[in-house]
């Protein structure tokens, strides 16, 4: 295990999984987020270059199934998934409590970005777009795993199942 991505739907707890992985294997960790939104959620120019230099290197843990722009690329180099492919029923309660703490907050995000009570009402909000997308993703993951034969899947369908 030397190019892990830890994918799975907004909410299941790739960061922190993704997080204690590279720190119990001595792998970098690196957040997509914080690669790929900058100020006012805006895409950093230099991106999907930052991204190619993460990808070509040795060794890394990305917490991502990787935005359109990037995703082959990571997904080609990736030697293991970890797809924390967790039901509905663990996802949604989590990613509402993460984003009301956010909003509540105020909680500075990626590129100095917050939650605001006002984002609730657009259907691009995180919670709204997980409860649109969840099984739309779920099968694309399953497909993008299917085309990564390279790729050693460990396909987690609970919290507990993981052992860092």
């Amino acid at each position: 295990m030397k190019r892990v991505l830890v994918v799975g739907m907004s909410g299941a707890g790739k960061s922190t999984a993704a997080r204690r992985l590279a720190l119990a294997e001595g792998i970098p960790f690196h957040e997509m987020d914080a690669l790929a939104i900058g100020p006012g959620w805006s895409t950093p120019t230099r991106f999907a270059e930052d991204v190619a230099a993460l990808a070509a290197g040795d060794r890394w843990v990305v917490d991502s199934w990787a935005p359109a722009e990037v995703r082959g690329l990571l997904w080609s180099r990736a030697d293991t998934i970890v797809w924390l492919d967790y039901p509905q029923w663990v996802v949604l309660p989590r990613l509402l409590r993460r984003s009301l703490h956010r909003s509540w907050t105020r909680e500075p995000l990626f590129g100095g970005n917050v939650e605001r009570w006002r984002d609730w009402l657009l259907p691009g909000h995180p919670f709204w777009h997980a409860l649109t997308t969840f099984g739309r993703r779920r099968l694309a993951i399953a497909d993008l795993a299917a085309a990564a034969p390279h790729a050693r899947l460990v396909r987690v369908r609970r919290p507990a199942e993981l052992p860092w």
